[in-house]
């Protein structure tokens, strides 16, 4: 009787459906607000994907490829910053200049680490290009906000990136299996490009990926980052005394520029393995991590050869097709080194006084919301409630562009993309070390590295 019933009901629905006027259902949800959405039905060469996000996205892009077209042109002008935006899109689209540089740059550092006669030697000249090209070989440091009192920072020791800026999850995690190929891939194609015959690219490319893979394995998973406190381990300098034994650590982090002060050890694990393999009997295959790191971190902002290469495992990694535009490389760049200055521009062109009082007002409602909902709570204690309703009020509002007044201010005069690279890598080192010095909440330029 049940099953009669339904397929009556499914009749009348499909009838229903079938006589009436499709017409009066054309203010419908997805024929309205979706409309526009809908009529993307296909996916254009360079894209791999659209969603509302990525179409958010794009018509950000667009007001922003704008702005620097403006800056580039001399229609807006940015004291004391135009010029320097000038000079490095520039830089971007000079073919000629950037395969005529390469990697020159880049070689010395290259050949003090490959000519390391000892483990010590090799450690020395590593800590340089860490400090002087920005690249993480036994630390990765970042300055943040103590996640148990954010009215300080502290300095956060991240787990260090492998080759691309790759973490463990590619070389253990069964997931990543696909992209683990595809970095090896990259690797050989790095190592062709720098000179090694096929043969040899694949025989060190293997060697390499044992080496992350042994590393990894006492590596923390992304996965064990969705908790918050995983990132905080405060440790003093005896503690990384003993993890770091094979080199002073306490001075190394003062020739970074860090002196007495807090740190959190995100990924115990990693750095003791790390320890554990700066013997002489690995020295060989550092060699080779280090030289894959530099390259890898830098190939695409040298010739048109090693840029292919980065672009090509992009694509492969996003599943992505890459259009090969060379002047959307520069605007990328651009907005990336100079994003609050850009941010600032964007801002005044796309967010309204209306709309910053709407969110105001709509933050100060949810505001009252809660208080509400603090003061008549029944199972908080009376201290936890306190300091709820303390932090509640202590909230502060920003709308748009949070503007502390510290302009980054980097300059570049470098002759070449990858010289000016260099130096605006060493402009955000020193804005992170600022942000530990005057407790600044000024997010600090991440590197610019693939």
């Amino acid at each position: 009787m049940k099953r009669i019933i339904v397929l009556l009901l499914m009749v009348v629905v499909v009838s229903f459906y079938v006589i009436t006027d499709r017409n009066e259902f054309a203010n419908d949800y997805y024929d309205t607000v979706n409309k526009d959405f809908f009529s993307h039905d296909h996916l254009d060469d360079n894209e791999y994907i659209y969603n509302t996000f990525t179409k958010a996205q794009d018509e950000s892009n667009k007001v922003r490829d704008g702005i620097v077209s403006d800056i580039v042109n001399g229609k807006t002008n940015i004291d004391g910053i135009s010029d320097n935006i000038k000079i490095l899109y520039n830089n971007a689209l000079d073919c000629d200049t950037r395969n005529r540089v390469s990697i020159k740059p880049l070689r010395k550092y290259i050949d003090n680490v490959v000519n390391s006669n000892s483990i010590d030697e090799f450690i020395n000249n590593s800590i340089i290009v860490e400090r002087e090209l920005g690249v993480d070989i036994f630390t990765r440091i970042i300055v943040d906000n103590d996640f148990l009192d954010n009215s300080k920072n502290i300095v956060y020791l991240y787990p260090v990136t492998f080759a691309f800026g790759s973490s463990a999850d590619y070389f253990v995690d069964e997931d990543y299996m696909a992209y683990k190929a595809y970095i090896k891939r990259g690797i050989i194609n790095l190592l062709e490009e720098y000179g090694m015959s096929r043969n040899e690219a694949r025989f060190v490319s293997s060697e390499i990926i044992n080496f992350y893979t042994e590393i990894s394995g006492s590596s923390k998973l992304s996965s064990s980052y969705e908790d918050v406190t995983s990132y905080y381990n405060i440790v003093d300098n005896e503690y990384l005394g003993n993890i770091y034994n094979s080199f002073d650590v306490v001075e190394y982090l003062e020739e970074r520029g860090i002196k007495e002060v807090e740190y959190s050890l995100v990924d115990e694990g990693q750095y003791k393995k790390i320890n554990e393999y700066l013997t002489n009997e690995y020295l060989s295959i550092w060699k080779k991590v280090v030289l894959v790191k530099i390259l890898s971190s830098y190939a695409g902002y040298v010739d048109m050869e090693y840029r292919d290469i980065v672009n090509d495992l992009n694509n492969s990694l996003t599943g992505g097709k890459d259009n090969n535009d060379i002047k959307e490389d520069a605007v990328d760049l651009v907005s990336n080194v100079y994003f609050e200055d850009i941010d600032k521009i964007y801002e005044s062109k796309v967010i309204t006084d209306k709309d910053k009082k709407y969110l105001n007002d709509l933050f100060e409602d949810i505001r009252k919301y809660f208080k509400r909902m603090l003061q008549n709570n029944d199972w908080l204690s009376k201290k936890t409630k306190a300091k709820a309703l303390v932090k509640l009020d202590n909230m502060k509002v920003y709308i748009g562009i949070y503007d502390d007044g510290n302009n980054m201010g980097i300059n570049v005069d470098g002759d070449s993309l990858v010289e000016n690279i260099i130096s605006i890598n060493k402009s955000g080192y020193l804005m992170e070390l600022k942000r530990l010095e005057d407790g600044s909440d000024t997010k600090a330029l991440s590197e610019v590295v693939v």
